[in-house]
């Protein structure tokens, strides 16, 4: 509650591409920023981590400029970094009221100003307990999770167009027949088409949690398929909406 109608409880910073574009240092930051995230970080196959840990005392020392979130940054009361130790990935728990972690201002998204995002720019220093884990199998298992995540509302999109179309289909009608949309049989077949394919999403969704919650998430395979079932499923809900509109 304290957080308020528009806040949001968390945000994830994973790691990004090398350069704005292929083969090319990103626009923002100084000279050694830009060289440096030229360079993939070791542990993330070609990947970069955003924000550089190091070990501090009994602790942690996190900085990072232009750092991205998937969403919410200009919101969230807490950030999971991902970042690199000893060349494995590595996750950080940073409050978004602590010392050294600066929000930007937040992007004009058309919109999607419901999930405010922003810049954050790291100079934090975090007790050891914030580091929430170390190591390639429960890197897999978080993105696995984050994975099923976005597959999910991608189905729950899908869903919701559903919904318009199957009320367009019953009250608009073919100009100049006064058909309507369902009584026609190349609109019946193509919404026949996009049902099929969205229930088909439905039920990897389903099979991925399911997955994910009686099986080995850490594993090799699980991470795949993870990965398999996300990129089916989000480029089968932007299928539908194209087909569908």
């Amino acid at each position: 509650p304290r957080l308020g109608e528009r806040g949001a409880l968390s945000s994830l910073v994973l790691p990004a591409y090398g350069g704005e574009r292929a083969g090319e240092p990103p626009l923002k930051g100084s000279q050694e920023t830009r060289a440096a995230r030229a360079e993939s970080t070791a542990g993330f196959h070609g990947l970069r981590a955003q924000v550089d840990a190091q070990a501090e005392g009994d602790g942690w020392r996190l900085t990072g400029q232009d750092v991205r979130p998937q969403i919410h940054g200009a919101d969230a009361a807490c950030f999971g970094v991902v970042s690199a130790v000893n060349g494995a990935p590595a996750l950080f728990a940073v409050p978004g009221n602590a010392d050294g972690l600066k929000r930007g201002d937040a992007f004009l998204k058309t919109g999607l100003n419901a999930c405010r995002n922003a810049d954050l720019s790291l100079q934090v220093t975090l007790d050891a307990a914030h580091c929430v884990f170390q190591g390639e199998p429960a890197y897999r298992e978080l993105l696995g999770w984050t994975y099923l995540g976005c597959a999910a509302t991608a189905s729950g999109t899908g869903l919701a167009a559903w919904a318009i179309l199957d009320d367009w289909a019953d009250s608009r009608v073919i100009k100049g027949k006064g058909q309507r949309f369902k009584d026609n049989p190349l609109v019946a077949s193509l919404l026949g088409d996009l049902g099929g394919q969205l229930a088909t999403s439905r039920l990897l969704v389903y099979s991925l949690a399911r997955l994910l919650d009686t099986g080995d998430a850490r594993s090799e395979a699980a991470f795949a398929t993870a990965t398999a079932v996300t990129r089916t499923v989000l480029r089968d809900t932007m299928d539908t909406l194209d087909r569908g509109m």
